[in-house]
């Protein structure tokens, strides 16, 4: 019975952490690490994300779920029409300069992890 109050113990402090950690990367100014995009930057306010990829911008409503997982969907404003759908974020992973997200789309089972880094 010890064992398991300490096992529980120690999730509960792993997920302070984690939450802890992920404070730091609701607003600001990122770099998308991707071999297939040479220039994709995001900058991300309270409620909204800009995606600036190869010189078009593309703006998303952003929701915060919980300390590390928020969700997007596409504004009407975009130049070039997006499916109307919420895509899922979740901070699987921080460092002191980065983080890396897992994505997916809303309905689908498929999961994408990316790496993004705080831009200077």
């Amino acid at each position: 019975m010890k064992i398991a109050g300490l096992i529980l113990y120690f999730l509960f402090l792993s997920g302070v952490s984690t939450a802890q950690d992920c404070e730091k990367y609701k607003t600001g100014k990122f770099l998308l690490i991707d071999k297939n995009y040479e220039d994709y930057r995001l900058v991300r306010t309270k409620n909204m994300q800009a995606e600036i990829v190869d010189g078009k911008t593309f703006e998303f409503k952003l929701k915060w779920i919980n300390e590390c997982t928020y969700k997007l969907k596409p504004k009407r404003s975009n130049a070039v029409a997006l499916p109307k759908v919420w895509v899922y974020n979740q901070i699987i992973k921080t460092g002191d300069d980065y983080y890396i997200v897992q994505s997916w789309v809303e309905g689908t089972d498929e999961k994408l992890k990316m790496r993004v880094q705080v831009a200077e």
